[in-house]
């Protein structure tokens, strides 16, 4: 379940900010796959080959991995009032990012003050998120894990995600 997980992960991501180029003016079939999943919804006119050459922005990641876990309508519905200091800079995203905030556990901490909600998702981040999606933990002050931001890429090459 876990690399089944991971895999969704990965494709959602890695089709969410595609670069390349196409001669075709139609989505590839992998595009079309995740996006009939329901993981890629698109902006403004849905999933479009311009969607499709960006690279996804933090808020988008973490609602892609919500939509997998089933908690995005959960989270656009939160009415959670403790939220990170940068909340005011996605207005639209605020609830989803009170309950990132209200549940740490979902991988999502920020630096823990500001979520950097339209800052591009590096890789860093979006291995550290898909550790702790499928169970591992980072260290952090509170929690003794099994990794470190630091180290997280070389955890996540010892577990086998590349």
């Amino acid at each position: 379940m876990k690399k089944t997980l991971a895999i969704i992960l990965a494709l959602a991501l890695v089709f969410s900010s595609f670069t390349a180029a196409f001669a075709e003016e139609t989505l590839p079939a992998d595009a079309k796959a995740v996006a009939g999943l329901g993981m890629l919804v698109g902006a403004g006119n849905g999933v479009t080959l311009d969607y499709l050459k960006t690279a996804p922005t933090r808020i988008q990641a973490a609602i892609m991995v919500l939509r997998l876990k089933g908690l995005e309508a959960t989270a656009k519905a939160f009415t959670g009032t403790d939220n990170f200091a940068d909340a005011k800079d996605a207005q639209w995203a605020a609830p989803i990012m009170a309950y990132l905030k209200a549940n740490p556990t979902l991988g999502w901490i920020g630096d823990g003050t500001n979520f950097s909600p339209n800052k591009e998702m590096t890789v860093k981040d979006y291995y550290k998120v898909m550790l702790e999606t499928i169970g591992y933990k980072q260290n952090t002050t509170e929690v003794i894990g099994d990794f470190t931001y630091t180290n997280v890429i070389d955890f996540a090459a010892s577990k086998g995600l590349t």
